[in-house]
């Protein structure tokens, strides 16, 4: 490929253009650009050694850039393009495209869309037989590929490049034709009726079913006595240890539920009075006060009274403290 050093030439016209060596670098950047687009010249990456020229320090923000013509054959340009493949979505519009325009007024027969190939054109193919066993293909080749900026796309159907550029939302707009990013779409892999076949699996023994909640989307364990869930996460390749943790966390349940009875049913026998609060450690203003609330309240003085209904009245730190109190002695 033929190289054009013309950075001298562009730097020369820039600084008649803009007058004098003295003006902003913004203006020469400009006037470069503007003679560039008239000659039809892109930017490629400029090696070390280039960048050590003098005449490169003219415009310090050009340092980086060497300019050369638009290749024409698809190794060229992917010199310059590096490994940045087009997106799907734009090489199928773009190979769609390069069909119709190449095929508008054709009336060859298998006809097919083409690839990203070094020519652009139609391609065509036989299957090497003669007479009537012969088949042939028509391919619409076309030639595409990313700018070095990545900010615009290359495209050949056959009578020269064009540039089109890529809009900030990944999109490009061909011609007429605007092509959009299409949205990222999640499905859903696992649905209820596999995480019952998972879940029920693991079940051993009676007692626990598997249930869908279509409200919380999700799924448990239940316990068919007391009604206890034990919810399951939304996929597990270990069906049998998630159904082990459910029958502990059931097993657990029940214990601290039979604990509770147990001490509830120990706390009717228990009666406290406000002695007891003072000596597990409440202060004797605060016990007075409260015993002559509910003397008020029950309107005959309260000298005792049972933990569970002292509980019913008030549930916090002092009052179980005076309560654990009373069953100690």
């Amino acid at each position: 490929m033929k190289e054009r050093n013309i950075i001298t030439e562009a730097t020369t016209w820039a600084l008649e253009q803009s007058g004098s060596r003295a003006r902003k670098k913004e203006s020469i950047q400009k006037a470069v650009e503007k003679w560039l687009k008239g000659k039809e010249l892109i930017p490629v990456y400029l090696s070390a050694v280039e960048r050590e020229r003098e005449t490169l320090q003219e415009i310090p923000a050009y340092a980086q850039y060497r300019y050369t013509t638009i290749p024409q054959l698809r190794e060229e340009y992917r010199k310059f393009a590096g490994t940045i493949d087009i997106p799907d979505y734009i090489e199928k519009a773009v190979a769609k495209l390069a069909y119709h325009i190449q095929f508008a007024s054709s009336r060859l027969r298998k006809r097919y869309q083409g690839e990203n190939m070094r020519k652009a054109g139609i391609r065509t193919e036989d299957n090497g037989n003669y007479g009537w066993s012969r088949v042939v293909w028509h391919y619409a080749d076309y030639s595409a590929t990313i700018s070095p900026d990545q900010k615009h796309i290359w495209i050949d159907y056959g009578k020269g490049f064009r540039e089109y550029q890529i809009l900030t939302s990944g999109g490009c707009v061909i011609g007429r034709r605007h092509i959009r990013k299409p949205e990222m779409k999640t499905k859903t892999v696992l649905k209820p009726h596999h995480l019952r076949r998972l879940y029920e699996s693991a079940i051993r023994g009676n007692g626990i079913v598997w249930r869908w909640n279509t409200e919380e989307k999700a799924g448990a364990y239940i316990h068919t006595v007391s009604g206890e869930s034990y919810h399951t996460p939304a996929f597990t390749t270990e069906p049998k240890k998630v159904f082990r943790e459910a029958v502990r966390a059931f097993r657990l349940r029940r214990n601290e539920k039979k604990r509770k009875e147990a001490e509830l049913k120990a706390l009717e026998k228990v009666y406290v009075t406000a002695e007891d609060s003072v000596a597990a450690g409440n202060c004797r203003v605060r016990t007075e006060n409260f015993q002559k609330e509910l003397t008020e309240k029950y309107g005959m003085p309260i000298i005792a009274i049972s933990a569970t209904a002292l509980l019913a009245i008030r549930d916090d730190n002092y009052t179980r403290r005076a309560v654990r109190y009373a069953m100690q002695k």
